[in-house]
């Protein structure tokens, strides 16, 4: 359960993006979700920013990140 969260509002307009450009834990979390298919993924600090966080984005050493995600669509 994560103890520092940051609200962020949905968006109706689809995220496109690189999976070479997510933390390794976005990255295996939606490789396991089908077209469609929605799911929150709880990613351990170690598979997020790691030990570094990322300060400048308010995310600490080691912190998990939580992320509900549906899967639209799958560019190839």
């Amino acid at each position: 359960i994560p103890t520092n969260s940051t609200n962020v509002t949905p968006s109706d307009t689809p995220a496109t993006f690189n999976l070479n450009g997510v933390v390794p834990g976005f990255r295996e979390g939606l490789m396991q979700i089908a077209k469609g298919g929605k799911a929150t993924l709880y990613i351990p600090g170690n598979l997020a920013y790691g030990p570094e966080g990322m300060p400048q984005a308010g995310i600490g050493p080691n912190e998990m990140l939580v992320f509900d995600v549906e899967l639209v669509d799958i560019n190839e």
